[in-house]
């Protein structure tokens, strides 16, 4: 997840290293657990790191993981669009060394720099009354 944030263009990363608690799995960014050390605009690129570390350990041959990350417009909480570009392009370069791994990201921007392919569809909610 450091090695992530360190990547990009930000140079105050989420405001300290995270690290993990062996004895209850619990993040820490710095000495506070994760939840409370984060705004939501760092939550973001927090929660963007966790996808990059889990489709790391997904590529280990021995390590049983799925091999897909669903994010759900990671544009958003004011978060800097060039950062989160460049942390959904780690996440590409991950993807490319790995037949099978998926990001699916939803979102109406137009991902540069990321050689996916684009699906889009009109949202319809409730399209039968009643339903």
């Amino acid at each position: 997840m450091n090695e992530f944030i360190d990547s990009l263009d930000s140079p105050d990363g989420i405001g300290g290293l995270v690290s993990i608690s062996e004895r209850d799995f619990t993040f820490y960014v710095g000495r506070e657990e994760w939840e409370n050390a984060l705004g939501n605009e760092r939550r973001v690129l927090f929660l963007l790191a966790y996808h990059y570390a889990y489709l790391r350990l997904a590529s280990e041959e021995d390590v049983p993981h799925p091999q897909f990350v669903i994010l759900d417009n990671p544009f958003q909480q004011d978060v800097d669009p060039l950062l989160v570009q460049q942390g959904l392009e780690q996440l590409s370069r991950v993807c490319d060394q790995r037949e099978g791994f998926q990001v699916i990201v939803a979102t109406r921007r137009r991902l540069q720099n990321i050689g996916a392919h684009r699906i889009s569809f009109d949202r319809v909610f409730n399209p039968e009354p009643g339903l």
